[in-house]
């Protein structure tokens, strides 16, 4: 409803219209008038006036991401939103806990943990770090999760004896089984292709380090790099399409882009500092990596399309690395009016207003006039 509605304010002055959060100046809430304006298309305009705004911001249903974070001594899994706030905490293990994936229905999160003289094992818990268990036992190295688009299965890679191997299980730690093959090269860094029929991954049974796809049930494999740098961490978007990786063919790692046969390749992230680990988001808009471009090592976004925006979810002096991105809840998607530094990438268009008028695109909240 495109309406004032003061049920959930944050502060004097505010409230929600639609999917906008506003604040007016002092006690300009019960001045404020919202008027619906007619129009052809798919876009729905509305106007605001009558109270000066202080704040106009859009929002939208929107991942959270999850994260490793060694902030507090040793690596312990975070979460929080797209712009850094809402952090919290969700494991306070004594071990480390890391490479944190987002279950498809964001109920779940798969990590690895590792304690000090034991095996690395694959662990699952709830969305809020509750009810934390062990899927592997001891008796080889298991570590990065992925879960299949079902959500009813793990891949990941397990160290057994000399050689790193992919394997698949059920969430709940059965039917475990090795998938690659080859037997005497290492493998690691499983990513499910959307349908579920694929998976991308690294190994070095060229001599290099690089990304191949497999047909799961065939366990045909194709080569999708080939070259002489070090080429990892596959990441697919939501359609299928593209693949992002890591790679350090310019002297230090980037995020790359490539079509699913590893075509029309592309770098991305393009820095002079340390870009990788990419994942996309649910909706493929945006690509969450780990980078050292403010200092340290920071979980950043940027989008694919459009002005291609960075902005750094995390800044702190720890080191904050494998994102992910996924179980989705309403958040701030843009500033829209308010004070410099509000809107995550770049400022506000304007600081204050007495009257706007909004375009509602049909999908989400991200124009304004």
């Amino acid at each position: 409803a495109l309406r004032p509605d003061t049920s959930p304010a944050v502060g004097a002055g505010s409230m929600a219209v639609g999917p906008l959060q506003v604040e007016t100046a002092a006690a300009g809430a019960n001045q404020l008038h919202v008027q619906s304006l007619p129009a052809s298309g798919k876009c729905a305009f509305v106007a605001l006036h009558g109270a000066r705004m202080d704040y106009i911001a859009a929002t939208a249903l929107l991942d959270r991401v999850v994260f490793s974070s060694n902030r507090n001594g040793n690596w312990q899994i975070y979460v929080c939103n797209l712009d850094g706030s809402e952090l919290r905490r969700l494991t306070t293990s004594n071990a480390n806990d890391r490479y944190p994936t987002w279950s498809p229905d964001g109920r779940q999160i798969a990590f690895s943990r590792s304690n000090s003289g034991q095996d690395e094992r694959i662990c699952i818990m709830n969305a809020d770090g509750s009810d934390v268990r062990a899927l592997t036992a001891s008796g080889g190295l298991c570590a990065d999760p992925d879960f299949s688009p079902d959500g009813r299965r793990l891949a990941y890679r397990h160290k057994r004896d000399e050689y790193e191997q992919i394997y698949i299980m059920n969430t709940d730690g059965t039917c475990q089984r090795s998938i690659s093959d080859s037997s005497s090269t290492n493998e690691w860094d499983p990513a499910w292709s959307p349908d579920g029929t694929s998976m991308a991954f690294v190994s070095d049974r060229s001599g290099g380090y690089e990304v191949y796809v497999m047909d799961i049930e065939a366990k045909a494999t194709t080569r999708l790099t080939d070259d002489s740098y070090r080429d990892e961490h596959p990441a697919w978007d939501p359609a299928g399409v593209l693949l992002a990786y890591e790679s350090d063919r310019n002297g230090i790692s980037e995020v790359m882009l490539m079509r699913s046969d590893g075509s029309e390749r592309r770098n991305f992230s393009a820095s002079p500092y340390y870009d990788g680990m990419p994942r996309f988001s649910g909706t493929g808009r945006l690509l969450a990596f780990t980078s050292s471009r403010g200092g340290n090592y920071d979980i950043w976004l940027q989008e694919l399309g459009g002005l291609q925006r960075a902005w750094p979810v995390t800044t702190h002096k720890a080191a904050d690395d494998y994102a992910d991105l996924g179980s989705p809840t309403v958040q701030i998607e843009r500033v829209l009016i308010g004070p410099d530094g509000a809107d995550r990438g770049c400022n506000p268009l304007w600081s204050g207003a007495d009257a706007a008028v909004v375009a509602f695109d049909g999908k989400s909240s991200r124009n304004l006039i």
